[in-house]
């Protein structure tokens, strides 16, 4: 038995069971079709997409983020000497991506 948060955003938590179906404690069920009743699932959907829009924003910034690693630091943002600190940086930058990816 799991107790889950219906729709994810109605603080309504009811207990699932995979095996034997849903559960509910007393007024548990008048208040989901309240939720319900008062729009809660347009609600809840709106939620997702919004999150899925985030998440998508984060994973994009993310990318950008190991590719400016991989890329290198530029001299000016570091003080390079000109003396292999370039090759260094690159190196660090490719070894920092692989641990985002």
């Amino acid at each position: 038995m799991n107790r889950v948060n219906f729709a994810r955003v109605s603080k309504v938590i009811i207990d699932v069971c995979k095996s034997h179906g849903t559960w509910f404690d007393r007024d548990e069920l008048a208040r989901v079709v309240t939720f319900i009743q008062e729009g809660g699932l347009e609600h809840a959907h709106q939620y997702d997409v919004d999150r899925a829009v985030e998440e998508k924003r984060r994973q994009a910034e993310q990318v950008r983020f190991i590719a400016s690693l991989e890329e290198g630091t530029p001299k000016h943002m570091h003080g390079s000497t000109g003396h292999g600190d370039d090759e260094l940086d690159s190196a660090i930058g490719r070894l920092l991506g692989r641990f985002l990816r």
